[in-house]
């Protein structure tokens, strides 16, 4: 997986999330809020950046809440069966860099997705690629 192939379906996840929104697929108020939870925990916990160990693996080159799944569930939840659990960080870093997207897109709030909200979403900026891999080394940031 490359920066650019991350990064680019982390948009296209806030995308979707924002049009579902603004068509009311979930409702408004406090029930809007608690759909979209849902779907995107659903959506992420499927996805196949996590369900596959070299995806979920490549994925932590590329996220920017590498930390999120310690951070909010606690050390504990990047362990599995005495192994790390490359799938259980990947999910959180891909929910953290999602919910962050989301919460950047001009005129939406999470906490109150309402579907008649006006949003304009702005795209990441990714850095021009001279025919080299956009894998970004770990610790650098934008």
């Amino acid at each position: 997986m490359e920066y650019r192939e991350y990064w680019d379906e982390v948009d296209s996840l806030v995308e979707e999330a924002v049009r579902m929104c603004r068509e009311g697929e979930f409702g408004t108020g406090e029930q809007a809020r608690e759909g979209l939870g849902e779907w995107l925990w659903q959506t992420i916990d499927g996805h196949s950046f996590i369900i596959y160990t070299a995806k979920a693996k490549a994925l932590l080159q590329h996220t920017d809440n590498e930390d999120y799944t310690a951070d909010n569930f606690g050390p504990e939840s990047m362990m599995k069966d005495g192994a790390i659990h490359w799938e259980g960080i990947a999910f959180g870093a891909l929910y953290g860099d999602v919910m962050d997207r989301l919460g950047s897109v001009d005129g939406f709030d999470v906490n109150d997705p309402n579907p008649e909200q006006a949003v304009t979403i702005v795209k990441r900026r990714l850095p021009v690629s001279s025919g080299k891999s956009l894998a970004r080394p770990r610790g650098w940031h934008p």
